[in-house]
C-alpha cells in the first residue's frame, strides 16, 4: 500500500523545477609550441626526448622527435614560465630556462645538439698461464 502511494505521488504530483544552473566554461589561452632538434651538421635527430616543464608546479610533458627531428606540444599555457630540456642518445643534453610562450614572437624553439665527446681506450688482453 505504501509503495503504491509513493508511485501515485511521483506520477501525479505537480512537477517543480529547480532553478537552472548555468555552467560557464572559461576558455584557457593555449599555444602550440613546436621546433626541430638537429645535430651540428643540420641533420635531424630522430627520437630525441623533449621535455616541457612548468617552472611553478613542476608538471612535465614529454614528447619525442619524429623522423624529421620535429616535435610539437599542444595546449601549452602562454602565461606560464617553462623550462625545456632536450636530450638524444649520443648528444650533450641542452636546457633552456625562464621561457614564457606569450613573450615569444613565434612559438618555435629549435635546438642544435653537440655530440658527446667520448674517448674510448683500448682494452688490453691479459693472458693467464697456469702451471701444471
Amino acid at each position: 500500500m505504501m509503495i503504491s502511494a509513493l508511485i501515485f505521488s511521483l506520477l501525479f504530483s505537480p512537477v517543480t523545477s529547480t532553478p537552472a544552473v548555468k555552467a560557464t566554461m572559461v576558455a584557457m589561452p593555449t599555444a602550440v609550441l613546436s621546433g626541430q632538434v638537429t645535430d651540428q651538421s643540420g641533420l635531424a635527430i630522430r627520437g630525441a626526448e623533449v621535455r616541457l616543464i612548468n617552472t611553478a608546479t613542476g608538471e612535465m610533458t614529454m614528447v619525442r622527435t619524429d623522423e624529421t627531428g620535429s616535435y610539437r606540444f599542444n595546449f601549452a599555457d602562454p602565461s606560464v614560465e617553462y623550462t625545456m630540456m632536450v636530450r638524444g642518445i649520443g648528444f650533450v643534453p641542452e636546457t633552456r630556462t625562464a621561457m614564457r610562450l606569450g613573450e615569444l614572437e613565434e612559438p618555435t624553439v629549435s635546438f642544435t645538439l653537440a655530440p658527446v665527446d667520448v674517448q674510448l681506450s683500448q682494452l688490453g688482453k691479459t693472458a693467464v698461464h697456469r702451471a701444471k
